[in-house]
């Protein structure tokens, strides 16, 4: 068997910092084409490019309906970052629980939810005002996930050994579901009839009819956690050896293969190995836009963007980041690399 070593995707040394990304890396983008997606059109010839570097401790975001904006959650500083996808530079930034660690948004686009496993809570955010609307008591939620009609959102819940089910639209606990040890992933069928919950150290899954809000033996068949495909179908999106592979959904033929690079010295993270590091890492993430214009990658602790099929111009330098670079040169703040750092952008 093929072994790859990953780098965890959370600064912090706290619970659930590596084993959760480090199980992400199975799945394909099999599943999904074989469940029936409908293919017509050839992908584009214009060649996918990386354009920029969003730096961060980020675990886990979501992209609005409408394509304008990415809600990434940055659990070094316990916020939510928005992020306009015209610019791709953080707008606003959210307080959230302490240490947050999933992030999911309704299907209208109304509403973000984000689940904060050490503060034992679960905030609602408006995506109108950008602000909390309420918080929800969940002890030790870990994930969750959103019916596709919007109506409940779904909580794992690794302390209790639970699953709560919340109604979006009073935003409060509807029913508490008893499931197996350790429940990490939440994930929704898409006709929204069953629920998957996924337990790690037993490697079983716990399966909800969402009906009744009960255990069920029923086996569901779900789109892949890793790979994303484009919204016309024609390229399905993976991740590859320090890159992401994009494929032909038609012929499962590689079409290109997007290398992702290292962390830039203007992101220093001491959690991080060297640049020179031998090992292998992999996308944990990747998530389209509704648009189909633009992928984000969640890579080595920080957000890539990529250009699907479109033509690319280098991006203007970041004047903010190098100006907040020179300052902490300047001020003897950890070891950055050379003066030459000075002139350098995170892009």
């Amino acid at each position: 068997m093929h072994h790859i070593s990953v780098d965890p995707s959370r600064r912090r040394g706290t619970p659930g910092s590596g084993t959760r990304t480090r199980r992400r890396y199975a799945a394909g983008v099999t599943a999904a084409v074989a469940a029936g997606l409908m293919l017509t059109a050839a992908p584009t010839a214009q060649a996918d490019t990386f354009t920029k570097t969003i730096p961060g401790s980020y675990i886990d975001y979501v992209i609005t309906p409408d394509s304008a904006r990415v809600y990434a959650l940055d659990n070094s500083d316990d916020v939510l970052d928005v992020i306009d996808t015209s610019t791709n530079r953080v707008t606003t930034t959210i307080d959230v629980g302490w240490f947050p660690g999933e992030v999911d948004i309704t299907p209208d686009g109304t509403q973000v939810y984000v689940v904060s496993q050490l503060d034992d809570s679960v905030s609602v955010i408006d995506t109108a005002t950008n602000t909390v609307s309420t918080t929800i008591a969940i002890e030790g939620g870990r994930d969750l996930a959103i019916t596709p009609d919007g109506t409940r959102a779904y909580v794992a819940s690794a302390v209790n050994e639970t699953v709560s089910v919340i109604d979006t639209a009073t935003n409060t606990v509807i029913a508490t579901i008893d499931v197996a040890d350790d429940p990490y992933w939440v994930a929704i069928t898409p006709d929204g009839g069953l629920v998957r919950v996924t337990h790690y150290y037993d490697d079983t899954v716990s399966v909800i009819d969402t009906a009744t809000n009960t255990l069920t033996d029923a086996v569901p068949v779900f789109p892949p956690y890793n790979g994303e495909i484009t919204p016309d179908g024609t390229r399905a999106y993976f991740p590859g050896e320090n890159s992401v592979v994009v494929k032909d959904t038609a012929t499962d033929a590689v079409i290109e293969r997007v290398e992702l690079p290292a962390p830039s010295r203007c992101h220093f993270d001491p959690f991080l190995p060297d640049h020179d590091h031998p090992h292998v890492y992999y996308p944990s993430k990747i998530r389209i836009t509704p648009d189909g214009t633009q992928a984000y990658v969640f890579f080595r602790g920080n957000i890539r963007v990529i250009a699907i099929g479109q033509a690319w111009s280098p991006p203007e330098p970041d004047v903010e980041m190098s100006l907040e670079l020179g300052s902490a040169l300047l001020g003897g703040v950890g070891s950055l690399g050379s003066l030459e750092a000075l002139g350098s952008t995170c892009e």
